[in-house]
């Protein structure tokens, strides 16, 4: 199977866009992505509030009562808060993760 990602940067280049920029772009969105998968990091202030942070992602990989199918933000939460799929984390409760 090929990654969607695959899918869509060739045409970009053929559109015109510079290869190197799209590969920076392409690094910049997997350090995000590793960031935003930790445990270590806690909730990040006023960034919480537009930004997917690690707090926001852990609750989209939880299967706790009111995380399921919560948090689809790649980088920008104000999208899930837009459409009502938003949830916060909840200091006081475990993430449990797995499946259902």
């Amino acid at each position: 199977m090929i990654n969607c990602d695959a899918k869509f940067w060739p045409p970009m280049i053929i559109i015109g866009f510079e290869p190197t920029f799209l590969l920076m772009i392409v690094a910049i969105k997997l350090a995000f992505q590793f960031f935003v998968h930790t445990q270590i990091v806690g909730k990040l202030g006023w960034l919480e509030h537009i930004f997917n942070t690690p707090s926001h992602h852990r609750v989209h990989h939880a299967i706790n009562k009111g995380y399921i199918d919560k948090n689809f933000a790649g980088v920008l939460i104000v999208w899930d808060k837009l459409f009502g799929t938003f949830a916060a984390e909840r200091d006081k409760e475990q993430n449990q993760y797995g499946i259902t």
